[in-house]
């Protein structure tokens, strides 16, 4: 089961890497201004931050 978890949170984070450029060439391509592709950011960051938080740090995984 650890190794599932390793890989979605790797999958997670190609994932965003992919999808974050194309995401903000759109906003900044549609709006013209980098206030809302900052604003995606920010979004982000606040979904991050709100994920980290639900994690329970001390039930641990079988091996």
């Amino acid at each position: 089961k650890r190794q599932v978890l390793g890989g979605a949170m790797n999958f997670s984070g190609n994932i965003s890497g992919f999808v974050t450029p194309i995401a903000v060439g759109l906003i900044v391509g549609a709006t013209g201004s980098y206030t809302w592709a900052l604003l995606y950011f920010v979004g982000s960051a606040i979904i991050m931050g709100v994920s980290v938080l639900t994690l329970n740090y001390n039930k641990r995984l079988p091996v």
